[in-house]
């Protein structure tokens, strides 16, 4: 432990199983998710357990630079050349680092750095180009950040501080520098630019003071353009080798657009000759195959693809597509497991919401497989059995354990999910059990014993106006349903003996006002003026009470105990 203490890459115990490309993974999604501080922590942990690997070190470089902790992700980027010389993304990593700190003349040489090592590399030439511009404007900026102090201290230039649409102009140029043509009209502007930068600017339309026309000089005649440098035969071999792979590679996205998909796996075919090492070519054969319904050929170009890709430093975009592609061949193929991994991998690469939503789409029909796999009525039959003794016997809890598994094997059977609800009612689980009768009854309505047991818990719950529904609903079914006979005349005595008793039931009364049938009598304004009515005149109630739906809802708030009558 105290070696541990004093290890700073020693790993946590919840991770210590976790392999460093696990730890990898979970770091890419921690960055992707936008949690940062997170992510640096697991590629710390998988720098712990594998120094060595460049990649850990760019990673946590670029998670420490989208905290703007540029220090940080300049020194993870050093490292990371250090382990791998000739890897493109480690001086890009750096270069950026430093462009945020400032040290534009070190960015440009670790663009440059990189460009020697991998030349002609996209990323690092166009990184290259936009830091060179991105200091150019930072040195114009610069140049005019600072005129309000110079022109303070000039005797001759702090006069026009005193003018509000002069210090409005100097303001501009300091954040704009890009506005200067629109203020050299102005020729205090002018003297500004004299005075503090050495610049003098002719005002449009005035004369030159007059003097002696100069001779005109001879135009300087064009200085000859240099011839350009033959090519070798190399640079020669190469672009026509360039040449003859772009064009194999058109005429096969041509066929495939025309599905002709033989022609354009010959043309493909062609291009993989002239280039074997360009990953686009197997990724263009996939889709074909795919087409084909040739699917274990389609993986197995993707999987060429993506061994191509790695090797030649292909973009993670590139490689995160072939993974996506192999997971529409095993989607087709029935293969869920292997679809999900190939889009999981897929999005480990890359962030894309298309995936996801097929790898959202391939779990659920797994799931959805599985559960149809695991039916089996005949077992569900014994383990329904096995649940009614386990009731017999008062062992509530394992009787459930019994019904849950029969329901797995057969969701169909409304018989389990009243016994289920009967064992929620001895454990005073109401609401489970309220849950289970509802069910009950949506796969059978005309389950009387499932209405009689949603009768028995809204009575235990004192909502006493549900019971009631329940009884009557199960005496519809079955007249002579003793059950139900005996469960509607003790909600009956029940609500008497509330009535006569005066004492308020305060969760009684919450309860019924949670209800939304209650809420909804009790919003009506016309239900409103009954039980007014009813509290203040006789003669008006006698009146409401003739009316059928009226007496149901008082019968209603009288059961459920916001009412009292008598």
């Amino acid at each position: 432990l105290d070696r541990e203490r004093n290890n700073p890459l020693a790993l946590p115990a919840k991770h210590r199983n976790m392999s460093a490309t696990e730890l990898k993974q979970r770091g890419n999604e921690a960055f992707q998710s936008g949690n940062f501080t997170a992510a640096i922590d697991f590629f710390t942990q998988a720098i712990a357990i594998d120094p060595s690997n460049h990649i850990f070190y760019s990673n946590r470089s670029g998670a420490h630079a989208s905290l703007n902790q540029y220090q940080e992700a300049l020194n993870d980027a050093e490292k990371a050349i250090e382990i791998k010389p000739d890897w493109f993304k480690g001086y890009s990593r750096k270069a950026t680092a430093l462009q945020f700190l400032r040290r534009f003349d070190e960015a440009e040489k670790a663009f440059e750095d990189g460009l020697k090592q991998c030349p002609e590399h996209p990323t690092l030439t166009s990184g290259l180009e936009t830091m060179r511009k991105e200091r150019a404007n930072f040195s114009f900026q610069q140049l005019f950040g600072d005129l309000i102090p110079k022109i303070a201290t000039n005797p001759r230039l702090s006069k026009y501080l005193e003018q509000p649409d002069f210090v409005t102009k100097i303001q501009q140029l300091s954040t704009d520098p890009n506005s200067l043509a629109n203020h050299l009209a102005d020729p205090r502007i002018q003297e500004v630019l004299a005075e503090t930068l050495g610049i003098r600017v002719q005002s449009p339309g005035s004369a030159p003071p007059p003097s002696a026309a100069p001779a005109p000089e001879p135009e300087p005649q064009p200085e000859p353009e240099p011839e350009p440098e033959p090519e070798t035969p190399e640079q020669q071999a190469a672009r026509e080798k360039q040449g003859a792979f772009l064009a194999a590679k058109e005429a096969g996205n041509a066929a495939y657009k025309k599905k002709q998909f033989e022609e354009a796996l010959e043309h493909y075919g062609r291009a993989a000759e002239i280039d074997g090492e360009n990953m686009t070519i197997y990724m263009n054969r996939a889709a074909v195959l795919l087409e084909q319904g040739k699917l274990e050929e389609c993986v197995a170009e993707c999987n060429r693809a993506i061994e191509v890709g790695r090797a030649h430093l292909a973009d993670f975009a590139l490689i995160a597509r072939a993974f996506a592609r192999m997971g529409n061949a095993y989607m087709k193929m029935e293969r869920l497991e292997d679809a999900i991994d190939a889009y999981q991998r897929s999005l480990t690469e890359n962030r894309s919401r298309d995936v996801k939503q097929r790898l959202d789409a391939a779990e659920r029909k797994l799931r959805a497989k599985k559960e149809q796999e695991y039916l089996s009525p005949e077992l569900a039959e014994e383990e329904r059995l096995a649940g009614n003794e386990h009731f017999k016997n008062s062992q509530y809890p394992e009787a459930i354990r019994r019904y849950d598994e029969a329901i797995k094997r057969n969701p169909n059977d409304a018989r389990t999910y009243s016994n289920r609800a009967a064992c929620f009612m001895k454990l005073c689980r109401w609401q489970d059990g309220l849950k289970d009768c509802d069910e009950a009854l949506r796969l059978d309505p005309s389950f009387v014993k499932a209405h009689t047991r949603k009768g028995h818990i809204h009575f235990f719950l004192k909502q006493y106006h549900k019971a009631l529904e329940d009884y009557e609903a199960g005496l519809a079914l079955d007249p002579e349903s003793q059950e139900c006979k005996e469960g509607e005349i003790r909600t009956f005595q029940a609500i008497q003996a509330s009535q006569r008793s005066g004492e308020v039931d305060e969760e009684q009364i919450r309860r019924a006002q949670a209800d939304p049938e209650i809420q909804a009598i009790l919003a009506d304004p016309a239900m409103n003026r009954v039980i007014q009515d009813i509290q203040t005149n006789p003669e008006a109630a006698r009146e409401h009470l003739r009316n059928p739906k009226i007496v149901e809802n008082i019968n209603k708030l009288v059961a459920a105990g916001i009412m009292r009558v008598g």
